[in-house]
């Protein structure tokens, strides 16, 4: 036999007519309303209510259809029952467990398929009746046996497949056993334990200590004086909010630096977040879905959702900067060794990351509430639960790649992976540097061939947007795969490290014909992204040329423009790249992709209702998510970046530094 809540819905749905018998105690009730009314309040009352003739009549139909059925004999279903009877006499508190059920809405075609309800309404009943203690309690759930999300953003007919989500409110006395295991998985209840769990008690110590030893160590720093050479003293101001807030916000830079590339992160970070932000939109109740899945075929949605690149972006300048800082503090005469390389690697991403991990692991569940917030327990809080150490150890990327902890963070594992093996092509390039960029040129081809094989043999779409599993673990996450654009990277830093302290003449028309030919490439290949997105059927052999070409051909084009900008030929362009102020949005960048992911979750898991979302919205979206999110890095950055590069400082203070520069794309 179906739940009765199921039954609840087929009666909404069929069967209902105006002629349908109906009860009074509803009716009395509104009736009492309307004669302590004035006349001016029956008229807008009257307007707004029409509705209650059927719901009369409704309620008749229901018990008709209901009575005759027996209903097993434990706790869950005598609450039902108690729920049927209420509403046949016209209580209110079974009339709002009722009311605050997701009705069937228009829109539906158009892609306004989640259902909500009335979540704070469902879990505001809490009433004694009949010696039973009566509590509501907040389910979603698909009308359709649940199924893997297999959405196609490239078909048109998406809709139809689609499952309408329906937001139930029924008695919290309803488990497992007596509605479903699939209901119960995203119920949630007003009664349900708030305890924190012992994770959660753990970290929150471990975030109010951090927190009073940074308060502690910065007015130290300001009431005390004291000598900058004291070791002791600068350890009991590493975490000072005063002296790093003075680092982090200024302007200054050395003078080996490429600042033009602080732009190009920024910029890409920036990129970066709107294209998520626009992914999410996938993820809650939209009224109108298949205006949004079309908007992405426009130029602007194009621009925006062509975000792969932006990665792509981050790989060519993270392989640039691993070489430049290191040619450049070897020239200086500092002595670097591999595993100084490694420890200031791990200690420049692992703090921010660990503790972002433990915050998601931990703290997640307990920061919101609503109708979709339980999925958020599931899609991000169980994985860092339960594999918390792949992204640690930055292996997240293979082992098991499904099932990830922040799965954004699967670019970490692959720039880390590559900074770990640079080594066996840093070596080689300072005493066989053409040798060196032979081999890493066959190293590019290799994985631009491995990129379309994967993709002829398994039949894929071109890596572009609306990722599924099979694409992201055989071309999206995987190291050898993306691992081009970094390799290029890795011959710029060394050609801009040999010609950047040379005045190299280039004739003006040569110039303008590499801005041209670079930018063209670039929004050429941004452009067929659109023609991507507006095409149900790929070529195969269309697909391998673009998934194993696109990202090599993205990363010439961009260092052809870091050439010409750290040569002097970037005009105005450079002189906005370098701007002062990417130089400090630069130190926040690394925190600001570690965050911005739980910035937009925190928004989509707690609507209640479903939104109409036109490009302005999104745009509004977009830059409460971006200032949200620069708030919350800066003091990211201030807890758990700052203070650890001021450690490291003094702790090897007596080793010759280890570098001047930092060696990430972030």
């Amino acid at each position: 036999m179906k739940v009765p809540v199921f039954i609840i819905l087929v009666t909404i749905l069929h069967g209902v007519t105006p002629q349908s018998p109906g009860i009074s105690g509803l009716v009395s009730q509104i009736e009492g309303i309307i004669n302590k009314s004035n006349k001016s309040d029956v008229v807008s009352l009257a307007d707004s209510m029409q509705f209650l003739v059927g719901f009369n009549n409704l309620m008749q139909d229901l018990q008709n259809v209901i009575q005759d059925i027996t209903l097993p004999d434990n706790e869950c279903f005598r609450q039902l029952q108690l729920v049927l009877d209420g509403i046949t006499r016209g209580e209110t508190w079974a009339i709002k467990m009722f009311d605050a059920m997701a009705k069937i809405q228009p829109g539906i075609l158009n892609g306004n398929i989640m259902h909500l309800g009335n979540y704070d309404e469902c879990l505001d009943i809490n009433v004694f009746v009949n010696e039973t203690q009566i509590n509501g309690k907040y389910c979603t759930a698909p009308l359709s046996e649940f199924k893997e999300n297999t959405m196609d953003l490239h078909n048109q007919d998406t809709l139809v497949n689609l499952k309408i989500s329906y937001g139930f409110c029924i008695p919290a006395a309803c488990d497992n056993a007596s509605i479903t295991e699939i209901l119960e998985d995203i119920c949630d209840s007003s009664v349900k334990p708030k305890s924190l769990s012992v994770g959660a008690i753990l970290s929150i110590s471990l975030f109010s200590f951090i927190g009073i030893f940074i308060a502690s160590s910065t007015i130290y720093d300001i009431l005390l004086l004291r000598k900058k050479e004291d070791k002791e003293a600068s350890l009991l101001t590493a975490f000072s909010v005063y002296t790093n807030g003075n680092k982090l916000f200024s302007t200054k830079t050395s003078g080996d630096s490429l600042n033009c590339l602080n732009g190009m992160r920024v910029i890409s970070m920036i990129w970066i977040i709107a294209g998520h932000r626009y992914m999410y939109l996938y993820y809650i109740p939209l009224t109108n879905l298949d205006d949004v899945m079309k908007w992405h075929e426009t130029t602007l949605g194009t621009l925006i959702t062509s975000v792969n690149l932006a990665v792509d972006t981050f790989f060519l300048i993270s392989g640039l900067l691993v070489v430049y800082v290191y040619l450049n503090n070897r020239e200086k005469g500092r002595s670097i060794s591999t595993i100084m390389l490694y420890v200031h690697r791990l200690l420049r991403l692992s703090p921010s990351l660990a503790m972002a991990v433990l915050f998601y692991a931990t703290l997640l569940k307990y920061i919101g509430t609503g109708p979709l917030w339980n999925i958020v327990y599931y899609m991000f809080q169980y994985p860092c639960e339960t594999v918390w150490w792949k992204t640690l150890l930055y292996v997240q990327n293979y082992v098991d790649a499904e099932t990830m902890c922040m799965d954004h963070t699967w670019y970490l594992a692959v720039d880390t992976q590559l900074y770990f093996l640079s080594p066996l092509l840093l070596l080689p390039l300072i005493k066989w540097p053409k040798r060196t960029i032979s081999v890493i040129l066959i190293l590019v081809f290799f994985c631009c061939a491995a990129t379309f094989e994967i993709t002829w043999l398994k039949q894929l779409r071109p890596a572009y947007y609306g990722l599924d599993v099979t694409l992201k673990k055989n071309l999206y996450y995987v190291t050898h795969v993306r691992a081009a654009p970094w390799l290029l990277g890795f011959i710029m830093g060394y050609v801009i490290f040999q010609c950047r302290k040379q005045k190299i003449m280039i004739h003006k028309a040569i110039v303008v014909f590499l801005w041209l030919v670079s930018t063209g490439s670039m929004l050429g290949l941004i452009l067929y992204h659109k023609k991507i997105a507006s095409t149900v059927d790929v070529d195969v052999l269309q697909s391998s040329l673009i998934n194993s070409l696109g990202r090599t051909v993205w990363a010439l084009a961009l260092s052809v423009i870091i050439f010409l900008c750290v040569m002097d030929y970037g005009g105005l362009i450079n002189k906005f790249l370098s701007a002062p102020i990417f130089s400090v949005l630069i130190r926040l960048n690394y925190n600001m992709y570690l965050l911005h992911i739980a910035v937009i979750v925190y928004y989509t898991a707690q609507l209640q209702t479903p939104e109409y979302v036109s490009p302005q919205k999104m745009f509004y979206l977009f830059w409460g998510d971006l200032i949200i999110t620069l708030l919350l890095s800066i003091v990211w950055t201030l807890a758990f970046e700052s203070p650890i590069l001021v450690l490291e400082k003094i702790l090897f203070s007596k080793k010759k530094k280890i570098c001047n520069h930092r060696a990430t794309s972030f």
